[in-house]
């Protein structure tokens, strides 16, 4: 029998939970999955940042080690000092911060003071789901890795429902809360239980070397009654915390990854999340449909699984490339042939292109998705919109920037964060011709579902979905639908861009705009002062410039024209002289007989060859 150390849980939970947006990921879905009505909501009640608490602590640690120092600073002093770092927007935290501080007489009771204030900080995730009975907290929440929610969700497989009942199933989720804080308080209960149920974790007993698991003890306990009979849901309060979550940075949490959990394009759901610091809310803009309908070019994907083949139908739209053009749009069905010759190819082709093989099954096993991709012209949105809207569109482009995975509507880390490039999409752009299509100007998103998709299954670090033929038929499929974006864009660019405009020539613009230049000189010379006169001399002689090279010009292309037509006249007279040659040698050759070697044949065909010379020459305008 295995024996497994305390401190195993802590190295599990550093391994599964990479990061802070990771752990709030997991403890929002176990939310969520709790089936809460009014989604889940964030406080962070912050009266005293970390940096604030460790920067103070160090002060008093050393005017303690230094009591005999003169200049160091007094209790006093410290008092006032740590006061002044205090978050007023904490209200009764800040309140009771303050009892601490001020009940200090020395310095040991100040440091006591401090710990006391840190302890006071709290991160707490609500939610009014069914919540977990007393039975529940020891036999499923105390369980690391439990397999109820993956049996529910096999038997909806099996059943051929289309919605996962749960996002999570590998039971690891709780661990979120150990990269966040030292101390965990979970208090939950159902609509059936008459008091509310506690459990209490501190995670800094499971950093002792010489405890087994089993010497932890961790017992859930009946807590006080509930104010409301009927009442279901969890709050899991976290303490100690590990981070300083300043507003500013709740705030770019909030934008960069809150904003982005819950698919912004599907319809309206339950999953609401609201976040809030010190009692503020934290306001972050969703994607919404109205901003992608700026989009300059746009992809959208429909990968099914028809009579047991793969179906690919792609819809392209081309809206504005930066030139004028008519909105295009194509639709185009790929087949199993085509997506066999496009996905998987040659094995030895795969090879040279260090990619993974593919077994053919995989077109089939990969199951349904969706996509879209929204392409947007950075150039031209400075180029045509107002300054205003020009930075509100560029503002809401960096924040959205890249291609999500999102399965059964919530996302999937790490696709579409800010150093993932998943699709290659920066590498294939700089080696592509034409129109670059990276992440910095695409904003897109990749739709599956668990039951849907059962062969896409993450890693159990949260780091993307495992590497199989199915996530790499997904992978290039939407490679596929980029690549025939740039080519539709390319194609659209070279009939209508690239085609050359006739030219029309207009005496009468350069005449107006002259005209046009000398009244708007003749105004401001009433309105200058005497002594900058100088300057409108200066615009009239420019004026004047400008006319004589216009007349020039124009006399020029007069010039040209005249030189095209005669050029034009001359050739048409080349052709003529080619023709006349050739009838008369004809006849020559008619009346002198049929032996190519005499004379007079090589005299007619000496004539022909000096009448194709002079066409030749007269073409070229030498005569």
């Amino acid at each position: 029998m295995f024996k497994v150390t305390a401190r195993t849980i802590l190295e599990l939970g550093s391994e599964l939970i990479s990061s802070d947006a990771i752990a709030f990921y997991e403890l929002i879905k176990n939310g969520i999955d709790a089936g809460s009505g009014n989604g889940v909501t964030i406080n962070f009640d912050i009266v005293l940042g970390r940096r604030d608490y460790q920067e103070t602590k160090s002060q008093i640690l050393s005017e303690i080690r230094d009591a005999d120092d003169e200049n160091a600073p007094d209790l006093d002093d410290l008092k006032e000092e740590l006061s002044g770092k205090l978050n007023t927007e904490a209200d009764e935290l800040w309140e009771s911060a303050k009892e601490f501080i001020e009940e200090a007489d020395t310095h040991e009771a100040l440091l006591n003071a401090l710990e006391e204030i840190n302890a006071l900080n709290s991160i707490t995730i609500s939610d009014t789901g069914s919540g977990m009975s007393l039975t529940e907290l020891d036999t499923v929440f105390l369980v690391i890795g439990t397999s109820s929610r993956k049996n529910e969700i096999d038997a909806a497989m099996a059943g051929g429902k289309s919605h996962a009942p749960f996002l999570g199933e590998k039971g690891i989720g709780r661990l979120s809360a150990m990269r966040l804080g030292d101390r965990l308080s979970v208090r939950t209960t159902k609509t059936k239980d008459k008091n509310y149920n506690l459990i209490d974790i501190d995670w800094s007993e499971f950093d002792d070397s010489t405890k087994m698991i089993q010497d932890i003890d961790v017992k859930p306990k009946k807590g006080p009654k509930k104010e409301n009979p009927e009442f279901s849901g969890t709050d899991i309060r976290i303490r100690k915390l590990n981070a300083d979550w300043s507003e500013k940075r709740v705030d770019r949490l909030a934008i960069d990854d809150f904003s982005l959990l819950v698919d912004p394009l599907a319809k309206a759901s339950g999953q609401r999340i609201a976040v809030f610091w010190n009692g503020k809310r934290v306001n972050f803009r969703r994607l919404e449909k109205s901003f992608l309908s700026h989009a300059h070019a746009m992809v959208r994907g429909q990968y099914r699984i028809i009579n047991s083949e793969p179906h690919l139908e792609l819809r392209i739209e081309i809206n504005n490339l930066g030139f004028e053009h008519p909105k295009e749009v194509s639709i185009e069905v790929a087949t199993v042939d085509e997506l066999s010759a496009a996905l998987i190819g040659l094995q030895a082709k795969r090879r040279r292109m260090n990619k993974r093989d593919i077994d053919y099954t995989a077109l089939e096993n990969v199951g349904p998705f969706d996509f879209q991709l929204h392409w947007f012209n950075r150039r031209t949105l400075r180029r045509f919109s107002s300054a205003g809207e020009r930075q509100a569109l560029l503002n809401l482009l960096d924040q959205w920037m890249g291609v999500r995975l999102y399965r059964d509507g919530f996302r999937v880390y790490p696709y579409g964060a800010e150093d993932d490039d998943w699709l290659d999409l920066d590498k294939t752009a700089l080696a592509s011709k034409g129109y670059a299509l990276n992440r910095i100007q695409l904003i897109g998103q990749v739709e599956i579902g668990r039951l849907q998709n059962p062969e896409l299954i993450d890693q159990t670090n949260r780091e993307g979905l495992r590497q199989t033929p199915e996530e790499a038929i997904l992978k290039e499929t939407v490679q596929f639908a980029v690549e025939r974006l740039r080519d539709e864009m390319n194609r659209v660019t070279k009939e209508q861009k690239d085609a050359k405009e006739p030219f029309i020539a207009d005496e009468t613009r350069t005449v107006d705009l002259e005209k046009r230049m000398k009244t708007a000189i003749q105004s401001i010379r009433k309105v200058v002062p005497s002594e900058h006169r100088e300057v409108v001399q200066e615009l009239e002689l420019m004026r004047e410039e400008f006319a004589r090279y216009a007349a020039e010009a124009r006399e020029r292309i007069a010039d040209m024209e005249k030189d095209a037509d005669q050029m034009l006249a001359m050739a048409g007279i080349g052709l003529m002289v080619e023709v006349v040659a050739h009838e008369r040698h004809r006849a020559l050759r008619f009346s002198l007989g049929d032996d190519p070697g005499d004379a007079q044949h090589v005299a007619g065909d000496a004539f022909l060859h000096q009448g194709v010379v002079l066409v030749r020459v007269v073409e070229l305008g030498l005569l």
